[in-house]
């Protein structure tokens, strides 16, 4: 999702049935371990002029924030991201020992 240490982070209520959704999507993810996720309903949070609505992320890397259809399809495709990169990790050596044959045979 990131480039290892930088955390976004999103905005949920526990109020809002969006948030508790996205929440649920995400728990167990690998997505799950780049965010910071704050409860707009403590107190204690000073919630930034940006957030409008919540769920939101702010992506501060790249100083985006995303809500609604833009934060769903964000999520859809790093899910599918980290699905395919894990997919190629199992089966790198195997599509390796394929094209190294392939070549060797072909030339």
């Amino acid at each position: 999702m990131s480039n290892g240490s930088q955390k976004y982070y999103l905005f949920v209520s526990n109020q809002c049935p969006h948030s508790r959704q996205i929440l649920n999507q995400l728990r167990n993810t690998q997505i799950s371990k780049n965010l910071n996720v704050i409860n707009i309903d403590d107190p204690r949070i000073q919630i930034p002029n940006f957030i409008q609505c919540v769920p939101t992320l702010y992506l501060p890397d790249k100083r985006q924030v995303l809500t609604e259809q833009h934060l769903i399809q964000y999520f859809q495709m790093m899910t599918f991201v980290l699905v395919v990169h894990k997919l190629l990790n199992k089966y790198y050596h195997k599509l390796l020992r394929i094209y190294t044959y392939y070549h060797n045979h072909n030339m």
